[in-house]
């Protein structure tokens, strides 16, 4: 699941629960690498904090759940989905182009690998429209 939120914390946001063995690896991952979180532990805490939970997890008390520095929530992620996310900031540089022609003719010279099109596969349209956009943010980084 994938929303948007505004986080004022300084911090990633987990909300947790000791013996989640999921929210327990990713923070024992957030702390080897040395990446400052906030821990809500939503059994022993505020009570707020489930109020928050539900809100941000479609009604549920889905742990760990995550809410980034840039608003993004991610809920039950793998430690590994937390950091690519980490590692791979959203793609604000896109409202920088705005040829749209361009950023598909950019996509469309890195797909060559599908057997076919992107825009012709059967993935929905909103994961279509994510790859395009990743593929746009690696050409960009490396300054293509």
């Amino acid at each position: 699941m994938e929303e948007v939120v505004t986080n004022t914390n300084e911090k990633l946001i987990i909300y947790g629960h000791d013996y989640c063995g999921q929210a327990r690896r990713l923070a024992r991952t957030l702390n080897q690498k040395e990446i400052e979180y906030e821990w809500r532990d939503i059994h022993n805490g505020d009570p707020a904090w489930k109020e928050e939970l539900r809100s941000l997890a479609k009604g549920y008390l889905s742990v760990p759940t995550v809410v980034f520095l840039d608003g993004k929530v991610m809920v039950e992620p793998w430690p590994e989905e937390v950091l690519d996310h980490l590692q791979n900031p959203p793609l604000r540089f896109l409202s920088k182009i705005t040829n749209l022609s361009a950023i598909l003719s950019l996509a469309q010279s890195q797909t060559a690998f599908l057997k076919r099109p992107f825009w012709r596969t059967s993935y929905p349209k909103k994961e279509r429209r994510s790859s395009i956009l990743r593929i746009a943010a690696n050409l960009f980084k490396r300054g293509e």
